[in-house]
Formats: C-alpha cells, structure tokens, sequence
C-alpha cells in the first residue's frame, strides 16, 4: 500500500513527529512511502531521517521541482498528480497527526473495505467536506471530472478536498439540492483528537486509534510516543550492577545510592569529599580502554554510554546528559537507566521524573561559567556534557576527577553546534550506533569546549582538586596526562 507523506511547506517538528510514530507503530501491511518535498535542502535535513524511520524496504522521494510548473504550485493539482500515478493510497499529511497504534494501515484498510458504502474516499467529513487524511482510489478518482472544480470563482485553486467534495456533489445536487457527503463509516475510530492531560491521552487513546489529530496533539504526542517506545525498547542494563566501591571503600554517599527513593539535591553535596570518580565520554577510544576495571570506582556516564554497558559490565554510579535531540530521540532508553542522572531542565516531555533524576536549568550566560553549587538548580552547559559532569562531580565533592574516552577529535564534523542528520555510521563515537543513520545530531564546537574545560580545570585547582585525563591517544591538551594502567586505589 502507498502510503503518501507531503513534508513541502510543512514544519520539521511535525515532520519528525509523525516519522517517530511511523518508526515505532508497525502498519501491519507491507508499504511503501512516498515523501513529498519542493526544496532540496528540506531533503538533506530531512529524508535520512524519515526513511531509517519508517518500517518499510521501499521509500521514493518525490520533488516537486522535478513536476511541471503548474502541478507543483498547488497541493490540489499534486493531489490531482497522485491520483494519476497510483491506483490506491492512504494520504498522511505531517500538521499535527501521528500514527497511535499497531497495525494502523491494517486497521484503515480493512475499514474501508468492510464498510457497506463503496465510496473512492474513506476520510472523516467535517465542515461539508472529507478531511485530507484517508484512503483514496485513484483507479475510481480519474474517472472524476476533478479539473472542472479545481478553481474557486476568484479563479485560484481550491484546496484538494474541497473540490473533491464540490466534484462528489455536483452530479448528486442536480437530483437533491439538499444532498450532502455521507459520513465515512466508523472513521471516528479511526481517527481521534485527544485531550490536552498526557495522562488522560495515554489512558485513552495508545493503541485504540490508528490515528491521533487534533489541536491539543503538541501537548501530548510525546508521551504516547514514550509509552510506545518505552514498552518496545530493549532492557538497557537492567541486570548490571551500578558501580562504586566495595563496601570497604565506601564514602557518605554511598547511604543516598542505596536508598532507591527520592533524595533532595541538597543532601548530596560534598557527600563524596575527598574521593576519586572516573568520567567515562563517548570517544572511539572507549574500544580500546578497559572499562571493566573501573567496576568498583564512582563513575559519571554521558549521553549514549548506555550502548557500552554490557562490555563494562555495570551501570555508572551517575549519569548525565543535556543534549536535547538526545533525550527526544532515546528518552525511552534514558527513563531506563539507573544511575543517579542529571537532565537538562526542559526534558520533562521525555524523561519521566523518578527518584533518581534531577532537572537543572541552563543558566544562560553566553560566556561559560562553573556552577560550584547545583541547589538553585541551574549549571552552564559549556558546549559539551562533560562540562557539566564536572560541575556535577565537583557539587558532590569528588577530590580528583579522571577523564577517560574524552578524544577530543571528530572524523566527520562541519560547522560548530549545526544540527544535521546522520547519513551512516557513526565513526565519531565507541558504537557506530550512536549517531547512527539517521538520528539527528548537533556538530560540535570544540573551541568553546575547551574554554570550558579550561574554566573547570582552574576551578577544581583554586580548591585544592584535579582533574585529570587518562584518554587513550586523546587530542585534549587542557589536563595533566596520565596512562589508566598506573593508578593504583586511592
């Protein structure tokens, strides 16, 4: 089955929003895609993105500069132009709609066919015309004379479903002046709007509808799609032991780690004074560091460090991340980990607030700045996550903080902090998953990186503490090196 996305002239949150659904939901038919685009440049941001999404072999871009002048200058002669390349297909337009169950194509497919009315569009009719989401036959629809009613009486081209209707009543209201579109059989199962409270929307309407539309969409999308996510994903370590010391080496803190309960951000400053923790990043090098020797340290994971677990051995002892494509890609891994996290404040729409995750605000300064005490709940983000690992480890009272995998170096870049999509795999990282096909990522700004990096150093060396770096073959410069192999147990 076609299934038709026209992504020209739309928003690239929707765009997104309605591919994060496509990936997760299986159609339960086989089908093939077809993206609508009229710029190039929406292309390359976009049809990575859209086409790893899907769950389909078959996906075909169709560029509006590539049609004739006077179809790509409505959406009711390419409308018009699709009805005259296939047969049937179901039209999903990316303004506010996602997919909200399995077997959604099944599901509008087997509606339509079963319905007593034999009609060459199944779509919901509002305001005295079908909606443009639906199925549609175009073997049945080139047989309507739908050119004649293309026009307004201005002269300019009406929306594609109202000359649909216009064209249905024509011949209808010569017999009945007062003949109106019948209503598609059972379409409001079909396609439902829900209520602005996530609760509620999940409650109601995962996996009942095969589609989900309405004004109050934006307010809830993200939690059916977590839910969704959350119940698909893999087990993201669960087995694994989180790491810290034998209890012979065990510190102040070690009593809040064992809690599993909601511990107030204040009671965990300084509760590591004086002790040692490693911050494993994200750098190829990881492939050749051994990690497991690190199992009874404290340690900070960053970001992805979730896709090393099972060659480590345990989950981190704390957890960081404020890269927001991050946590609205791969929420649903990070609702799973459990280390103690540190999120960026705006990712409640994806992180669910449990016992073990505090949200800090960005504090906005445009130069870095070191944020020594976490309790107003604000840090500065220092164009990398492991500037804020610091400030996190320093909070807690951690004496000496060791880098490990922080390579400092990305084979395949380009201009700092531009958001882009991933075309293949990915070198950059340990896991060629990380930034794989298609997941959107952000270059990185290694220049204002290390100002903050040079910021932490001086910092932690005011009062009395280091930070050190143990990368294998790293291109950092700003910290003392030393190798992993000769530090011995504090």
């Amino acid at each position: 089955m076609k299934v038709i996305i026209p992504c020209h002239r739309r928003t690239s949150s929707d765009i997104f929003y309605l591919a994060k659904s496509l990936e997760l939901f299986d159609p339960g038919l086989a089908a093939e895609y077809v993206f609508i685009f009229d710029r190039q440049e929406d292309i390359a941001a976009n049809v990575s993105s859209l086409t790893s999404m899907s769950r389909t072999a078959a996906a075909t871009i169709l560029r509006l500069k590539d049609l004739p002048e006077e179809i790509a200058a409505a959406d009711s002669a390419v409308f018009s132009h699709l009805v005259s390349l296939y047969d049937e297909f179901v039209l999903l337009w990316p303004e506010n709609l996602i997919v909200g169950q399995d077997a959604w194509l099944r599901r509008i497919v087997e509606a339509r066919n079963h319905g007593k009315q034999r009609l060459p569009v199944y779509a919901l009719v509002t305001d005295g015309m079908w909606s443009r989401n639906g199925w549609y036959s175009g073997r049945t629809l080139r047989q309507w004379p739908l050119a004649r009613h293309m026009a307004g009486r201005d002269g300019s081209a009406l929306p594609f479903n109202e000359a649909l209707a216009a064209c249905f009543l024509a011949e209808r209201r010569e017999r009945d002046p007062a003949a109106v579109l019948p209503e598609a059989e059972a379409f409001e199962e079909i396609l439902c709007a829900p209520p602005a409270s996530r609760r509620q929307a999940v409650a109601r309407h995962y996996q009942r509808h095969a589609l989900l539309s309405g004004p109050a969409l934006p307010f809830v999308r993200d939690a059916i799609l977590r839910e969704k996510a959350e119940s698909a994903a893999p087990a993201v370590g669960r087995s694994l032991p989180l790491g810290r010391p034998a209890s012979g080496r065990k510190s102040a803190g070690d009593a809040l780690l064992g809690r599993n309960k909601a511990v107030p951000l204040a009671d965990w400053q300084d509760a590591f004074t004086g002790r040692r923790c490693f911050l494993i990043c994200n750098g190829p090098s990881l492939r050749r560091t051994n990690l497991a020797a690190l199992r009874h340290e404290y340690t900070f994971g960053l970001n992805r460090i979730y896709l090393n677990y099972e060659r480590m051995g345990f989950q981190p002892t704390f957890y960081a991340c404020v890269n927001p494509n991050i946590a609205r890609q791969f929420g649903y891994d990070l609702n799973q980990l459990r280390s103690v996290r540190f999120f960026e404040a705006n990712f409640a729409p994806y992180i669910r607030n449990s016992w073990n995750a505090y949200f800090l605000q960005h504090n906005g300064a445009k130069e870095a700045n070191f944020s020594r005490d976490l309790r107003p709940l604000s840090w500065h983000h220092g164009w990398t996550v492991t500037f804020c690992a610091m400030q996190a480890a320093y909070y807690l009272g951690f004496r000496e903080v060791i880098l490990v995998g922080c390579d400092h170096y990305f084979s395949v870049s380009g201009e700092a902090n531009k958001t882009v999509v991933s075309g293949g795999a990915d070198a950059n990282h340990f896991h060629p998953d990380y930034f794989g096909r298609g997941v959107v990522w952000d270059h990185p700004d290694l220049e204002n990186s290390e100002r903050a990096y040079t910021l932490a150093r001086d910092v932690y060396a005011r009062d009395g503490r280091v930070i050190l770096d143990a990368t294998i073959d790293g291109h950092l410069t700003v910290f003392p090196k030393l190798k992993l192999a000769a530090l011995r147990e504090s």
